[in-house]
């Protein structure tokens, strides 16, 4: 076969040449691999190279083996090219070059032995309490990927203690004779820079260099690949140089990369010919048009436009749902048609942030179907939420060993290994005794005195102020994340995006509970109860073998396809997040995470937002996406689906997936969709702090660390916040004999005393003259 069958003429141009400096912008869906791994076995081919004297470049060690089964494939000889990652290049060109070397019998210091180490160096400066060592590990790796000379430049830590606590990491890593994974590249680029005869030694060796993913490096990689392939007076040396990227998938700045390694490629090679691949062999031509009419806004990018072949027909849609829960809702249907109208097909919701998996789950698994998380963890299952319902757990039941065990220390409180021995050892002499009365028993003995004693007294005066007053779900976790200072302990104990991320899921936790209140659930109980049976699906839906919905970031979705993609959550402060509103290059990076988004669909595209979302706990109006503005109706029919009833939901779905084109939707003819009420729970934006309001409250119900005896001023089962004029409340839990147990959401008072009250049961929300229920007793 020849080497350059089925190839288009934009990517022959890229394969074909044998010498020269090539920048090849390949867009999504392009066959980039293809053209790499084409041009290695031309080069050998045609150009008579030697496959030792080319070095090809990649971010993976799966894209790297991939590359090598290819190549071995088309040029099919017995010495293979240097295919690999730059982390596993630059360890093989310094083992084999350890006599030039500063630390010549150096050894690898894995991620783990570098978190241990820093983890030393801050505890024995005594900055443990103050600093976090991830924020040391952080800001160490941010300034060694910035290092592009060889050397650290420190002065790019902005912290002086951390600084210093950098440079003695250093120093110790050096006197242990070892290198950490970052240290990699900058010994390469000292290598080269030191040491003029080997770098001209290895140019007469190695001739032809490829890197793959160029959108992705960063300002060492870039330094690294011109020490590689330029001359000790920075003339290009080899015969050839290709680097093939995307600058519109530039999604990981913060990991370091920089769009401007393509956007000014040129500058540094100046004979640098640029190329560009346009046609897609992915996506239906209406897809690639809406992806290059966002894209066309970003300033930073150079001009492409993906076409294709493959033409289509109404496979977009855009639509408006009234809240975050019909959303999921809207998903879950959508998932059932396209197994009954396109069996074996695929499918993907994509969202900003992990969080927002919580409502997709709950909707799946309540229409019992299967799904799976890519480059994350059930959110029931994720640390931080699991340490809270275990908080939770233990309040509703104290002789929950494996609870207390999770928790007696989150955060930290200083009560360590040695602490649960004891404390363990003592249960198991008393094993119908509550934790509480264990912790009793020790401080009584002096076994635990001091601040270990206050620590244990702080936390058990927690648990006590919830059993004697019984607050609702939604105060209860409000007062454990307050009391406990969790949201500061994350703050400080991971690096910024993770613990962002982190906290994210703590606020989302907090609006699943609320949601459960809304719903029936005004016990801690009843919702750990719910979440029990959401874990139980889960745990099934995850071991179903059939189809499977895939649920993922949009950085997790970089380099993957499926036949139909969904874009959860377009609205302001989820996509784009809040954070990149006022930064342009942030912003423009958000519209290029959009761009992945849109070209990972083959076949269909399902665009979403929410009018109402549950955010931090509380039900919050929600604005659409100012890229929406981006989204031509012709390309992307917007649809209000925000008064749908469900069979309006089905009516859409089956219409548009059966290839039926006409738009339905007729707002005022369809039935009014339940409207939300503002609920009680009123977290304030900043984080870690608890409303005005509801400290008020509870600082009246009498809760301070020091007096765990104190009571509320309330009934236990009255739920906190403010009550209604009449002698009902919003909120309140009422019995009806045929719908059963519901919540009250809106009190209307007529003329002549009559009460209509619009309450949610199980079964939907119903209008009720107040005469037909009464109030729970539980």
């Amino acid at each position: 076969m020849s080497l350059l069958a089925h190839l288009n003429e934009q990517q022959r141009a890229a394969v074909e040449p044998g010498r020269g400096v090539f920048l090849v912008r390949a867009g999504a869906g392009s066959g980039k691999t293809r053209v790499i791994t084409r041009r290695i076995a031309h080069l050998i081919a045609h150009h008579k190279a030697e496959p030792s004297s080319i070095v090809a470049l990649t971010f993976t060690n799966k894209a790297a083996n991939e590359m090598k089964e290819r190549v071995a494939q088309l040029a099919q000889t017995t010495t293979t090219p240097a295919i690999g990652t730059f982390h596993a290049y630059c360890l093989r060109l310094l083992k084999t070059n350890r006599h030039l070397l500063a630390l010549p019998d150096f050894t690898i210091m894995d991620e783990d032995d570098r978190d241990k180490l820093i983890q030393k160096i801050v505890s024995a400066a005594g900055f443990n309490k103050q600093i976090s060592s991830n924020a040391v590990s952080h800001a160490l790796s941010n300034a060694k990927n910035q290092s592009a000379t060889g050397s650290i430049n420190f002065s790019l830590i902005d912290h002086p203690v951390i600084q210093d606590l950098c440079m003695t990491y250093e120093k110790e890593r050096k006197l242990a004779h070892c290198l950490d994974f970052d240290d990699l590249l900058i010994e390469t680029i000292a290598l080269f820079k030191n040491n003029p005869s080997f770098r001209t030694s290895y140019q007469s060796f190695v001739r032809h260099v490829l890197v793959d993913e160029y959108q992705d490096t960063n300002l060492v990689q870039h330094a690294l690949l011109r020490f590689m392939t330029c001359d000790n007076q920075g003339i290009f040396a080899l015969d050839s140089l290709c680097v093939v990227g995307d600058e519109d998938q530039s999604i990981y700045s913060w990991r370091g990369a920089t769009v401007h390694n393509i956007l000014e490629f040129s500058k540094d090679f100046p004979q640098t010919v640029s190329l560009v691949i346009e046609q897609n062999y992915r996506s239906v031509q209406p897809i690639l048009s809406l992806a290059n009419e966002v894209i066309n806004n970003n300033a930073s990018r150079l001009p492409k436009n993906l076409w294709s072949e493959r033409k289509g027909k109404d496979r977009i849609r855009l639509v408006k749902m009234a809240s975050d829960r019909h959303e999921a809702d809207l998903v879950a249907r959508l998932t059932s048609f396209l197994k009954k109208f396109h069996p074996g097909e695929s499918c993907a919701v994509l969202y900003r942030s992990h969080h927002q998996s919580r409502s997709l789950e709950e909707a799946l698994l309540r229409h019992s179907l299967s799904y799976k998380i890519i480059g994350g963890i059930q959110f029931y299952e994720r640390q931080e939420v699991k340490d809270l319902l275990a908080y939770l757990r233990l309040a509703v039941n104290p002789y929950d060993r494996v609870s207390f065990s999770r928790i007696y220390n989150a955060p930290t409180r200083g009560l360590g290994a040695k602490f649960e021995e004891l404390f363990f050892e003592v249960w198991s002499q008393e094993p119908l005794l509550p934790f509480n009365a264990i912790a009793q028993k020790l401080i009584d003995s002096g076994a635990i005195a001091g601040a270990k004693k206050n620590s244990l007294v702080a936390f058990c005066e927690l648990f006590s102020f919830i059993a004697k007053n019984n607050p609702t779900p939604t105060a209860a976790l409000e007062l454990i994340v307050q009391k406990t200072e969790y949201l500061s302990y994350l703050s400080n104990a991971f690096d910024k995006s993770i613990a962002l991320e982190k906290i994210e899921n703590v606020r989302e936790l907090a609006s699943a509970v609320q949601a459960a209140e809304d719903r029936g659930c005004t016990s801690l109980e009843a919702f750990l109860n719910e979440v029990a049976l959401v874990q139980d699906h889960a745990s099934k839906a995850d071991r179903d073998d059939g189809l499977q919905l895939q649920l993922m970031t949009y950085h997790a979705a970089k380099g993957l396809e499926f036949d139909t993609v969904v874009l959860a959550g377009l609205e302001d402060g989820l996509f784009p997040t809040a954070r990149s509103l006022d930064i342009p290059a942030s912003f423009e990076e958000e519209r290029r995470l959009l761009y992945v988004g849109i070209t990972r669909a083959r076949e269909r595209l399902l665009m979403t937002h929410a009018q109402q979302r549950y955010v931090f706990g509380r039900v919050t109006q929600q604005i659409a996406s100012r890229f929406i503005e981006e989204l031509p109706k012709a390309l992307a029919p917007h649809e209000d689906g925000s008064q749908w009833a469900p069979f309006n939901t089905d009516r859409f779905l089956e219409t548009w997936l059966t290839g039926n084109t006409s738009s339905f939707s007729n707002p005022s003819s369809l039935p009014q969709a339940p409207k939300f009420t503002r609920s009680s729970f009123t977290w304030d934006a900043e984080p870690f702090k608890l409303s005005k309001e509801r400290k008020e409250n509870l600082d009246h119900q009498g809760y301070t660390p020091s007096r765990a005896t104190s009571t509320f001023t309330t009934p236990p089962n009255t739920p906190l916040g403010p009550k209604a004029s009449s002698s009902w409340r919003p909120f309140q839990t009422v019995q009806h004999k045929s719908f059963g147990v519901g919540v009250i959401k809106e009190i209307e008072e007529k003329s002549g005393g009559v009460i209509n009250l619009t309450i949610h049961f199980s079964c939907g929300i119903k209008k009720i003259n107040a005469s037909f229920v009464s109030p729970h007793q539980k």
